[in-house]
Order: C-alpha cells, then sequence, then structure tokens
C-alpha cells in the first residue's frame, strides 16, 4: 500500500485597503504540485475516480 500527499495553500489579506476593512481576499491553490492520484486508493479498481489536477480559487468576501 503506497502513500501519496497533496498540498494546498491558502493566502488571507485582510484590512489591506483604507477605508475597506471590512473587506477580505483570498486566494488558494489546491494539488500545488499537481499529483496525480485517484480514490479509492488502494486497490485500483477500473473506474476509480480520478482527482483533479492543479487548480486555483479566488475569493472576495465583503462584509456589511
Amino acid at each position: 500500500m503506497s502513500g501519496y500527499a497533496v498540498v494546498n495553500t491558502t493566502l488571507i489579506a485582510k484590512k489591506f485597503l483604507k477605508g475597506y476593512e471590512n473587506l477580505e481576499m483570498r486566494g488558494s491553490i489546491y494539488n500545488l504540485f499537481d499529483k496525480d492520484y485517484t480514490t479509492p486508493e488502494p486497490p485500483r479498481i477500473p473506474g476509480d475516480m480520478p482527482q483533479p489536477g492543479r487548480n486555483y480559487l479566488v475569493e472576495v468576501t465583503y462584509k456589511f
């Protein structure tokens, strides 16, 4: 049974613009090193669900 690791990272910015203290921005990268893997694992069964490669997410939130 082999293992694997998937690295995700998120950067959060709060209170970075004067006058917009309720603004929050997040930038995330999932599967940072673009690991190729499937679930469930193991054993490998034809039709296992492949997981996505590297993907990105940007989120902007404002609290009124």
